[in-house]
């Protein structure tokens, strides 16, 4: 039988990891991230799960790419992103946000 997959505590979990390797406090990171401290509690907990963006938002902040906060075991892989890892993210959610934007303009 296979194992329950729970992405929000897998993320969860990977977050903080990342958030206190950083030395970065929850408040902190929510203002690197531009969200509130009380979100960042909340998806730290598994109570509240973050959007796209905000998950681009906090793998920029912490410096890691987005995909790697659902890794299980992230312990066991590098934590450390490079600067084009990050660069790169950013740059596809530049372009996705300019796509929403031009594809809700004939709504």
């Amino acid at each position: 039988m296979s194992k329950k997959v729970n992405l929000l505590s897998i993320f969860a979990g990977n977050m903080r990891v990342r958030r206190k390797k950083a030395g970065l406090t929850q408040k902190d990171l929510a203002i690197k991230c531009g969200i509130s401290s009380s979100f960042i509690t909340d998806i730290e907990l598994g109570k509240k799960a973050p959007s796209f963006s905000n998950i681009n938002k906090i793998a920029v902040a912490l410096a890691a790419p987005p995909w790697s906060f659902f890794i299980e075991n992230v312990n066991e892989i590098s934590l450390k992103a490079t600067k084009d890892d990050v660069l790169a993210a950013t740059l596809k959610d530049s372009i996705n946000k300019q796509i929403d934007e031009i594809l809700n303009i004939g709504k």
